[in-house]
C-alpha cells in the first residue's frame, strides 16, 4: 500500500473496531477491518437510518447522479444500500483515545486548529497521487472529501475551498456540479466503503469506527466528459470510480492495493 503524506511521519494506522450485524458482515470483511472485530455483538453501527439536506444551494444534480450518500442533517437516505447512522463520530478525539502513534498525533493537532486538514499521497512509479480530508465530520459533520490524478497541491486548494464553503452553509452531498472551484466544472460522488482501507488509511486511523462519509470530486477531460460517461473511459486511468464497489470497478491502477 501507498505511503500516506502527513506532516513527516509515515507510520500505519491502527486497527479500526466496527461492530457489526450478520447483514453487514461483508463490508467488514473487504472494508476497514480484519476479521477479529466481525465476531463482536452490540448495536450494529450500520444500522440506523441518516438524513440528508434539502437545500442545494452549492450545485445542481449532474447525470452522473443522484448517486448514494451518508447525508448531514434531514431525509432518510443510505450508502451502497447500508443505512447508517448521520451524526455519530467515534474519532479518537471524541473518544478520548489515549497513546496515539505519531501520524494520528499529527493529525489530532492539525484538526485542532484548523477544523480539518488535507492529506496528500504524491504520484509514483505506481500511480498517479490523490489527497483527502481529515475532520469535516468531526468538526462539522459534513462529508469528507477525496480528489484523484491532478497535482497534489492543487487537489488540496479544491477540497479545502469546497470545505470552506461546506462550513460555510453550503450544502455538499452525491450527484452535485460545482463550477466555480476550479478551471473545469467538478461532480460529487459517494464512495463505497470498500475503497476507504486502500486509499484513505489515515482517516481510519483518526475515525476507527463508522459513520465516516466520503464524497469523491470527480474532474472531466477537455471534452467535459467525466470517467463513467460515454467518451470519459480514459480517465479511469487518472482517477477511478470510487462509487463503484471494487469488484465491479474495471482492473487496473486502482485495484492493485485490494
Amino acid at each position: 500500500m501507498r505511503a500516506h503524506r502527513i506532516a513527516a511521519t509515515a507510520m500505519a494506522p491502527r486497527a479500526c473496531a466496527w461492530r457489526l450485524c450478520g447483514a453487514h458482515v461483508r463490508l467488514a470483511t473487504a472494508g476497514w477491518c480484519g476479521s477479529a472485530a466481525l465476531g463482536r455483538h452490540g448495536v450494529c453501527c450500520a444500522c440506523p437510518s441518516v438524513r440528508r439536506p434539502a437545500d442545494a444551494r452549492a450545485g445542481r444534480s449532474n447525470s452522473l447522479g443522484p448517486l448514494p450518500l451518508w447525508g448531514r442533517r434531514t431525509g432518510p437516505h443510505t450508502l451502497s444500500g447500508v443505512p447508517v447512522d448521520c451524526t455519530d463520530c467515534h474519532c479518537v478525539i471524541c473518544q478520548a483515545v489515549p497513546d496515539l502513534d505519531e501520524r494520528t498525533l499529527a493529525s489530532v493537532g492539525i484538526i485542532g486548529r484548523h477544523g480539518w486538514q488535507v492529506v496528500m499521497v504524491p504520484a509514483d512509479g505506481q500511480g498517479p497521487g490523490w489527497a483527502y480530508t481529515i475532520g469535516l465530520w468531526h468538526s462539522h459533520r459534513i462529508s469528507e472529501l477525496a480528489m484523484f490524478g491532478l497535482d497534489i497541491h492543487v487537489m488540496q486548494s479544491i477540497l479545502n475551498d469546497i470545505g470552506r464553503r461546506a462550513v460555510e452553509g453550503a450544502t455538499v452531498r452525491a450527484g452535485q456540479e460545482w463550477h466555480d472551484v476550479a478551471s473545469v466544472p467538478v461532480v460529487l460522488t459517494a464512495v463505497d466503503y470498500r475503497w476507504y482501507k486502500a486509499f484513505f488509511g489515515t482517516a481510519i486511523g483518526f475515525y476507527r469506527r463508522p459513520p465516516v462519509p466520503f464524497l469523491q470530486v470527480l474532474w472531466p477531460d477537455r471534452e467535459g466528459d467525466f470517467p463513467g460517461q460515454p467518451g470519459g473511459e480514459d480517465l479511469l486511468g487518472r482517477q477511478p470510480r470510487l462509487s463503484l464497489p471494487p469488484e465491479e470497478h474495471p482492473v487496473g491502477v486502482w485495484t492493485q492495493d485490494l
